[in-house]
């Protein structure tokens, strides 16, 4: 069924102007725009941040449908864009989560990791890093990594994270020796590093809370 109405809504009648949909058939038609792109970003733009949240949960779903993908790939691959939803000449901060949710949407932009970016239309008004400068403040991490673990210290407070210890809160990190702990965007526990010399041996969530170590698959 969903792969004849994509086919249905990527016909030559209806490349140019597709309207009267609810909102699953917008997200449906972003996906299907998604797959004849030949690998380019799909920008779908809504009018306010609560349709950003909709459209991002049925354009997932519509794409793990057509894409056999699971609930990991659809969330990497169809990514929200939410605005900063703060006063920018207050001098206040935006709300971590929503900080976060427009860095990993920037970063699979810039590293073309992504397929389909939903954006408010406030969203996409102030002036953003460019690709250059998000791709330098950040870096892919696994075990066998080699790099220097005060320069991964640089590193994280250059991309807005916060030195302290222990690390209990998302945007914040820690360097005890051959140890690096941090709290990354999107995950519900922080993450421990351990090193041999300049050497990522291991990577494990853990519990700030507790002693034991829960491995990191």
């Amino acid at each position: 069924l969903l792969s004849r109405a994509a086919a249905a809504l990527s016909s030559p009648a209806n490349q140019r102007v597709t309207a009267g949909l609810t909102p699953p058939g917008k997200a449906l038609a972003a996906v299907v725009a998604s797959r004849g792109a030949s690998g380019r970003l799909t920008l779908v733009v809504a009018p306010t941040d609560r349709e950003v949240e909709q459209l991002t949960a049925d354009a997932r779903f519509f794409y793990a449908g057509l894409e056999g993908a699971s609930d990991v790939e659809a969330a990497k691959a169809v990514l929200p864009f939410p605005s900063l939803q703060v006063d920018p000449y207050r001098g206040m901060a935006p709300h971590f989560k929503v900080a976060a949710a427009r860095a990993q949407a920037l970063h699979a932009v810039a590293t073309g990791s992504g397929r389909i970016v939903v954006a408010s239309a406030a969203s996409l008004l102030p002036r953003v890093s460019a690709p250059e400068r998000l791709l330098r403040a950040s870096m892919e991490l696994r075990p066998g990594t080699e790099v220097d673990p005060l320069v991964l210290a640089d590193l994280l407070g250059d991309a807005g994270f916060t030195r302290t210890d222990p690390v209990e809160s998302h945007g914040t990190f820690t360097v005890r020796g051959g140890i690096v702990d941090f709290f990354p965007a999107g995950e519900d526990a922080p993450v421990r590093l351990e090193f041999i010399g300049d050497n990522v041996e291991s990577l494990r969530r853990f519990d700030p809370g507790l002693s034991g170590l829960r491995a990191w698959y």
